[in-house]
């Protein structure tokens, strides 16, 4: 009995529905942006590409489920008496060539998504040379990862393209080790994920902060911990496929390309969607989704907007805590206002509690 992931009306659900949700995500966070006054940048448009990506691999999934090459079993037709490793039906040519365009774009959707995480850090961590130097290197690490396992992907077959969409045999004796370059994939996948969301824990524990704050702030960032739960499943579906689990039945090692396609989507979707949340979540915890519906802030009475909140910046300057994790710093001369934050004071009057971040740019302006 096939798993629901290896069906096709699985595969087409995840496939619209991801994309769908991804759009409307990268959408809000835009619109986040403006309403923080904040200017777009790589972080935000790393997740557009990635979109883009997740987009195009929905719909060529979409595509094979429609015709009978993904989520389906391996059909041999009735008047053939060959090795079905042989066998190039047009089902198969199809599936292949899905999976084709799939490993192609699926290591530069994840490298996207990744890179937005680290260029978030680097907007709101900044600070410090080591600082720097660690998300610098991270994102000089996550692009070359996700540029060389593209064209390692690519070249798979070296210049046999024809043999990447040929039977199980062409793939064999004219292809170098398909399965664990996948495999090979997943795992690196997967130990990237776990150091990036890392990052943010170091640096967190860091700040002068007690330590219920400090685990509001890094909760906020452990959003992002789905994607490592998405690589992690997906790694764990992966490994049997590679070390020869289903080596004997035919339709199983056909059917192994849904599985590889489904839990890839879900991947890249989650991850999406994991990048927006941080952002998002100013959006959601101080009611500015009303005027997307034309509604004013004001309609609601159990809804008190939260005042501005000043202070004159002595030579020890201090950064007042509000509610989001995106920060913006605005100054008018060459140096920066703030270089390094020594104190932080957490706002407890507010209805919607303390465990959002917000430093507000009204306040690093100088008197």
């Amino acid at each position: 009995m096939s798993k629901y992931y290896e069906t096709a009306e699985h595969a087409i659900t995840a496939s619209v529905a991801l994309s769908v949700v991804d759009m409307i995500t990268v959408a809000l966070k835009f619109w986040t942006r403006r309403i923080q006054k904040q200017p777009l940048m790589a972080d935000d448009w790393l997740l557009v590409l990635a979109t883009l990506l997740t987009m195009g691999i929905g719909i060529a999934i979409t595509y094979g489920a429609t015709h009978h090459a993904i989520g389906w079993p391996f059909q041999v037709p009735p008047d053939y008496k060959g090795d079905p490793a042989l066998l190039v039906s047009d089902q198969v040519t199809l599936a292949r060539k899905i999976q084709y365009a799939f490993l192609i774009m699926y290591p530069l959707a994840l490298g996207s998504i990744k890179a937005s995480f680290l260029f978030m850090y680097k907007r709101i961590f900044s600070i410090g040379k080591k600082t720097r130097l660690l998300l610098t290197t991270t994102i000089i690490i996550v692009a070359a990862w996700s540029v060389a396992f593209c064209f390692a992907e690519l070249f798979q077959c070296s210049t046999k393209f024809w043999a990447n969409w040929g039977s199980t045999h062409d793939i064999r004796t004219q292809c170098v080790g398909t399965t664990r370059l996948l495999y090979t994939v997943c795992i690196t996948d997967f130990l990237l994920d776990v150091v990036i969301i890392a990052i943010p824990i170091k640096l967190v524990w860091q700040l002068n902060l007690s330590t219920a704050t400090k685990f509001g702030v890094i909760s906020i960032f452990l959003l992002g911990s789905i994607t490592v739960a998405a690589s992690l499943l997906r790694l764990i579906l992966v490994t049997p496929l590679v070390f020869g689990v289903h080596e004997s039945a035919p339709n199983n090692r056909f059917v192994s390309i849904t599985t590889s396609l489904y839990w890839g989507m879900i991947e890249t979707g989650v991850g999406i969607l994991a990048a927006c949340l941080p952002t998002l979540q100013f959006l959601l915890r101080k009611n500015r989704w009303r005027p997307l519906f034309g509604l004013n802030s004001t309609d609601s009475a159990d809804v008190s907007p939260s005042r501005p909140f000043h202070l004159k910046l002595p030579s020890n300057p201090v950064i007042h805590v509000d509610r989001t994790v995106d920060v913006a710093y605005e100054s008018k001369c060459s140096s920066p206002v703030i270089t390094r934050a020594k104190t932080w004071i957490r706002r407890n009057e507010s209805v919607d509690g303390p465990d959002d971040i917000e430093m507000r740019d009204s306040i690093f302006q100088r008197r």
